[in-house]
């Protein structure tokens, strides 16, 4: 049934098989007796039967009953006929049905939208979308992942049914922008979207970059052209892929005009994280990738020149993090003026060169890196902030020069005079 038959006309391999019955649940379970079932789908006449360790749902033909909720019907009603129960589906690519003995079922023209590579509605398509609103993303993620155009009736409906999104939980809509983000090509869907008005109903804060000019020469197109080239350019990684969607979201709020009658936007890094951050918190998004993407954000534009700048950051982000702030600002830079990308992108790999060095050899970028700790500051009658202050000169003098961090030639520095005061901490990142 559906996506199966659907992928294996499309000739990829189906994820999950679905089956779909004439006999009624309790006659499906006579029929798999001994084998573990469960009956969590019971509602709607789905139970999951465990074959070779492996999920199998097997559903009872159904048509839907009202939908009130614009989710969910309020109740079903077992019925014989297998085109009744195709025809409450929502795409006709999903409309699909096989079984030994007739082939391939096909009522609602569902292979030759594949022929097409278009989605489609089955049947009426605003009907379709008031049913069960969370079908206007999905209409755009089977866009994505498949590689279809949309059907012109399905997106009109689509928008027009587009406040109803404000109906559904905020995880099942991020699920979906997930999977559209990870798809081979997201950005024709998002632009879509964006186009139709749908994308509001999503990330509202996205709308103010859309045709808003940068007059800067380093940037040639809007912030939604930018950031949707950007995206172009990403590798299939949700924390990449998201950082860049929302990267330069707050470039209209902290647009200003300089006195070289340039537009600039400073600070618009540090706001941006702030903006993700609510952004991601409403649609539900966990705290371990949300901080993530607020991180890659704020640090987008931060320098990494020197090895001090990239142990230095290296420091708040850690290996794996790094790795991807630096794909990010390829992918940003990448979205720039021709004429400062073919500038600045060789400069980036060199710097992400070097960082690749550092951690090959294990350099020392953090505090837990430093031949001396803590306990050998104490030996040395250094108290309170002291203390802290103390590491953190060693530290800034190690990440200038790794041959330094050696216990006895630190502990030597910290005896000096001046090192007894050192200042400040280190200072924060651009």
């Amino acid at each position: 049934m559906g996506g199966a038959v659907r992928d294996s006309l499309l000739g990829r391999p189906p994820h999950d098989w679905d089956v779909a019955t004439s006999a009624f649940p309790a006659e499906t379970k006579a029929c798999f007796a001994g084998f573990k079932i469960r009956e969590s789908g019971l509602k709607h006449g789905t139970i999951t039967v465990v074959i070779d360790g492996r999920d199998v749902e097997i559903t009872t033909f159904r048509v839907d009953g009202e939908y009130k909720d614009a989710r969910r019907p309020e109740s079903v009603a077992f019925v014989s006929d297998i085109r009744q129960d195709l025809a409450r589906r929502d795409f006709t690519i999903n409309a699909l049905a096989y079984n030994k003995s007739e082939g391939l079922l096909d009522f609602f023209g569902g292979e030759e939208d594949l022929k097409s590579r278009r989605v489609a509605c089955v049947g009426d398509a605003d009907k379709r979308f008031r049913e069960d609103a969370l079908r206007i993303v999905r209409l755009f993620r089977f866009a994505a992942e498949l590689g279809l155009d949309v059907d012109g009736e399905a997106l009109a409906a689509a928008g027009k049914n587009a406040k109803l999104l404000n109906l559904i939980a905020k995880e099942r809509i991020s699920a979906e922008l997930s999977r559209i983000l990870l798809s081979e090509k997201p950005v024709p869907a998002l632009e879509l979207m964006t186009k139709s008005g749908i994308f509001d109903y999503i990330i509202p804060e996205f709308r103010a970059t859309v045709g808003f000019e940068q007059h800067n020469p380093y940037h040639d197109k809007t912030v939604d052209r930018h950031i949707f080239a950007a995206l172009e350019e990403s590798p299939p990684d949700l924390t990449v892929r998201l950082a860049l969607l929302l990267h330069d979201i707050a470039k209209p709020r902290k647009f200003f005009w300089g006195e070289d009658k340039r537009g600039h936007f400073h600070g618009h890094a540090d706001e941006g994280a702030l903006m993700a951050g609510k952004i991601l918190r409403r649609l539900k998004y966990g705290s371990g990738i949300a901080g993530e993407v607020c991180a890659l954000i704020k640090y987008h534009d931060g320098e990494v020149d020197s090895l001090r700048q990239i142990k230095r950051m290296l420091n708040v982000l850690g290996e794996n993090l790094m790795r991807k702030l630096f794909e990010v600002k390829r992918c940003d830079r990448f979205a720039h003026a021709p004429s400062y990308a073919a500038r600045s992108l060789p400069e980036l790999e060199l710097r992400r060169l070097e960082f690749e060095k550092i951690i090959a050899a294990k350099q020392c970028f953090s505090l837990r890196d430093l031949a001396v700790n803590g306990g050998d500051m104490i030996a040395l009658g250094l108290r309170g902030s002291e203390i802290g202050k103390t590491l953190n000169y060693l530290l800034e003098l190690v990440r200038e020069d790794e041959s330094l961090n050696r216990r006895e030639t630190l502990i030597s520095f910290a005896k000096q005079a001046d090192a007894r005061n050192p200042g400040s901490p280190e200072a924060p990142l651009p």
